[in-house]
C-alpha cells in the first residue's frame, strides 16, 4: 500500500536561512496529535490501512524536505558542490531520490553508498568489538573537534 506524502501537512523546521540546525520535535508532536488527538481523556484510535500509509508517507516527506533543504543550504554556504551521505538514513529511497534531484539541479556530485552498505550503528558496533578484542582503545582525553578543518 502506497501512502500519499501530501495527505497530511506536517511542520518543517526552517529557522533562519543561514542556520543549518534542525529539530524534529515539532514534527513528532504534530504526528502524535494527528494520531491520538490532543485530549488525553479522549484519545483517538490509531489510523489503519490507507490512512496509516498516508500518515507514514507524510511524515517521511516532512523529514526528507528538511534534510534536502539543509543539505542544499550547507552546499550554498560552503561553496561546495559535492555531498556525501552515510548511515542508516542513506537507505531511505525517497531521500536518495530527492538528494540526487537536488544535486543534478546544481550540477553537483552525490556520494552515497549502495543500499546494502547503508547500515546504521551495526557496522560501527562490529568495528568497536574488533578494536576491543585487540585492546585498541582511544585515550581517555579524546574529544570531538566540531570545527576541524578538512583539506
Amino acid at each position: 500500500m502506497n501512502g500519499n506524502p501530501r495527505a497530511y501537512h506536517f511542520p518543517r523546521t526552517r529557522f533562519d536561512e543561514n542556520n543549518l540546525d534542525f529539530s524534529f520535535s515539532g514534527l513528532k508532536t504534530a504526528v502524535l496529535y494527528t494520531v491520538h488527538g490532543q485530549d488525553k481523556s479522549k484519545p483517538r484510535e490509531a489510523p489503519t490501512g490507507q490512512a496509516r500509509a498516508d500518515l507514514a508517507a507524510s511524515f517521511q516527506q516532512a523529514v526528507v524536505d528538511v534534510l534536502v533543504e539543509k543539505a542544499h543550504r550547507a552546499l550554498k554556504q560552503t561553496g561546495l558542490n559535492r555531498l556525501a551521505v552515510g548511515g542508516g538514513v542513506a537507505a531511505n529511497r525517497q531521500l536518495r531520490t530527492e538528494l540526487l534531484t537536488m544535486m543534478n539541479k546544481i550540477a553537483g556530485e552525490l556520494f552515497i553508498p549502495p543500499m546494502d552498505l547503508c547500515t546504521d550503528n551495526a557496522a560501527m558496533a562490529a568495528l568497536a568489538v574488533e578494536k576491543w578484542k585487540r585492546r585498541d582503545f582511544a585515550p581517555m582525553d579524546l574529544d570531538a573537534e566540531p570545527n576541524l578543518a578538512f583539506s
